[in-house]
């Protein structure tokens, strides 16, 4: 059975429908996924950094070759954001080579 109502083909668009669902899920501020350089790849929710927010859980996974971060402001986190996440950037590389001749 499907479990996944909202979906996108578009990878991006993806990527944020999955950490809006787990934000709702996890009952968080906010999460975000950054590569190693810092660059936001998606984001959902609002950070107000001026509030010095005192519960942030962070994970450092690979996407393929590549490094990623997952932030959750409001320090929750769970298996299931780490494995969708790949998932979805898994299917960003296998995308992105697919359309290169």
């Amino acid at each position: 059975m499907e479990r996944r109502t909202r979906r996108s083909p578009d990878r991006d668009i993806a990527l944020q429908l999955f950490l809006a669902s787990q934000r709702t899920k996890l009952g968080v501020r906010a999460l975000t996924v950054a590569d190693e350089r810092g660059t936001i790849l998606a984001g959902v929710g609002e950070i107000d950094e001026s509030r010095g927010e005192q519960w942030v859980a962070t994970w450092e996974l690979r996407a393929g070759d590549e490094p990623i971060v997952v932030t959750s402001w409001g320090g929750k986190m769970s298996y299931d954001v780490g494995a969708g996440v790949r998932r979805i950037l898994a299917q960003r590389s296998t995308n992105a080579n697919a359309t290169m001749p």
